[in-house]
């Protein structure tokens, strides 16, 4: 594991995808990853190694749901689809895999919630975001948005100006 890439068993109930929404969630507030579904770690150390468990077929509509999850500060859902690759299921040691691409966020829609938290990616694992970071982030947004009036308009002329609301 780094800090662009979790590696998680395929969970046997639903109620076990909660890590792995806090890993997606961290990958897109953070500098996206990949979520590799289908392994399970053992041992800690030197002793640490992953066993191959493979991906389930009724976890297909869990996969689809990521794009679904996450929230703004206010707990409005958002459609994230755009930072959702299509997820990949592959074959592998005679069994398969899930594949789950996670696209960073740009910064205009930093940072996303997953069940009223914020997290980020740290080396190899997910760490809540500080509200001074959170706070930070969002006096960033700001700013963007304000500065966006300097960016060139494409196929503007001349023509187009109107100079009397400057004045």
């Amino acid at each position: 594991e780094t800090d662009g890439l979790e590696i998680k068993p395929v969970p046997s109930d639903t109620g076990s995808w909660k890590e792995r929404h806090k890993s997606v969630n961290a990958f897109l507030n953070t500098r996206g990853g990949i979520l590799l579904l289908g392994f399970k770690e053992e041992g800690q150390g030197l002793t640490r190694r992953w066993m191959f468990t493979g991906y389930r077929e009724e976890a297909e509509d869990k996969l689809k749901e990521f794009p679904k999850l996450f929230s703004d500060r206010k707990g409005a859902l958002l459609d994230l689809r755009e930072t959702f690759p299509p997820p990949q299921i592959r074959d592998f040691q005679g069994g398969r895999v899930a594949v789950v691409y996670v696209d960073e966020l740009p910064a205009d829609k930093k940072f996303v919630f997953y069940r009223g938290e914020a997290w980020k990616r740290v080396l190899t694992g997910d760490h809540r975001l500080t509200e001074a970071e959170i706070e930070r982030q969002e006096e960033y947004r700001e700013e963007v948005w304000h500065a966006r009036e300097l960016q060139p308009v494409p196929n503007a002329t001349v023509d187009d100006l109107d100079l009397d609301p400057l004045n």
